[in-house]
């Protein structure tokens, strides 16, 4: 089976990108909205740790929200357009924290991971 990774949609030229962000601000504080009163008391004890670590992540992000949409439109140009975009600087050290780690696991097993096809002139 051949892969194409950048295929239009429905012959309409547009794609899906994945995109993947951290910490970009994306709202001020006067635009953001307000949660409905807790209702079930059962959720309390998780829900306050939970809403102070929201509130203490609100506006110390280091993503200029501007400079995020002059780069989706720059690769929305891209012919073909990226099947993923990390975001931010952070987004960029975490990726690649990932991709050290799945090295990491393919390294530590991959003379087994190897092993695993038919062997030649076997029959299925």
């Amino acid at each position: 089976m051949e892969l194409h990774p950048y295929r239009p949609i429905d012959g309409l030229g547009s794609c899906v990108v994945q995109l993947m962000s951290h910490s970009i601000r994306s709202c001020s504080p006067s635009s953001r909205r307000t949660n409905a009163e807790p209702s079930i008391a059962d959720y309390d004890e998780r829900r306050g740790p939970l809403v102070a670590y929201w509130k203490s992540q609100n506006g110390p992000q280091s993503g200029d929200p501007a400079k995020l949409a002059r780069a989706l439109i720059t690769i929305s140009e891209q012919v073909p357009p990226p099947q993923r975009f990390v975001a931010g600087a952070d987004a960029v050290a975490g990726a690649e924290q990932k991709v050290a780690l799945l090295q990491q696991q393919i390294n530590a097993n991959r003379e087994l991971s190897r092993s695993l096809s038919f062997d030649a002139g076997a029959t299925n």
